[in-house]
């Protein structure tokens, strides 16, 4: 600020203009005003950027690579099996990761919870299930969700993402349960139903193979 004072032409040159003391105060004031103000600015975005970044992510195919900015980003969960506040999806790189979607509302998502804890148990050495909520279109809450893990039948040593706005930005769907199967080469693989949530599709996408996937169109 004192390097623009020293060389503020353009407030000299108002000055000239208009002698007067009362009006050279408050030109000084208002400069200084717009100095902070300016200041201000020049920080604010730094973090907008970083937000605009995330909602920038343009929604993903099946066939597109995970951006790195996907693979960073934190996400609260609660329930994780070593307690976790938060993971990221590079926790689980190297690994299939299947993200389902689901809300507590939901009956054939929560029924299915207990078989993707078996597969997971199972087979963690190459999978990864993330169970995840989005706060926007299923009405439920942090608070919501803890509770209804809390009231079910079977324990399940899942991590439940909660709160969660990008994810359903990223891979938008109309309907749920709805599946997400990342590779462990990082690309979308299929966007399925619980039906094709199976041991054997499992496998073969994990070893490689050309499993026929019966898709999800929303």
């Amino acid at each position: 600020m004192n390097n623009f004072l020293r060389g503020g032409r353009g407030m000299l040159f108002f000055e000239n203009q208009f002698p007067s003391n009362l009006l050279t105060i408050r030109t000084l004031s208002l400069t200084i005003i717009f100095c902070v103000l300016f200041s201000c600015l020049t920080v604010l975005p730094v973090s907008g950027q970083e937000a605009v970044g995330l909602n920038k992510i343009k929604p993903l195919q099946i066939g597109d690579t995970i951006p790195e900015e996907l693979w960073d980003m934190p996400m609260q969960v609660i329930n994780h099996p070593e307690g976790k506040d938060t993971i990221a999806l590079n926790d689980y790189r190297g690994k299939l990761i299947i993200l389902d979607f689901w809300a507590t509302w939901c009956g054939s998502c929560v029924k299915a919870f207990p078989k993707l804890d078996s597969l997971n148990f199972s087979l963690k050495e190459d999978i990864q299930f993330v169970l995840v909520n989005s706060i926007e279109g299923t009405g439920d809450s942090y608070e919501k969700v803890g509770t209804f893990i809390s009231n079910l039948e079977s324990a399940i040593s899942l991590p439940f993402v909660v709160n969660d706005k990008v994810l359903k930005q990223v891979f938008p769907r109309k309907f749920i349960p709805h599946y997400v199967w990342i590779g462990k080469e990082g690309v979308v693989r299929a966007i399925t139903s619980s039906q094709e949530v199976t041991r054997d599709n499992i496998f073969g996408v994990v070893d490689g193979r050309n499993v026929e996937l019966k898709l999800k169109e929303h």
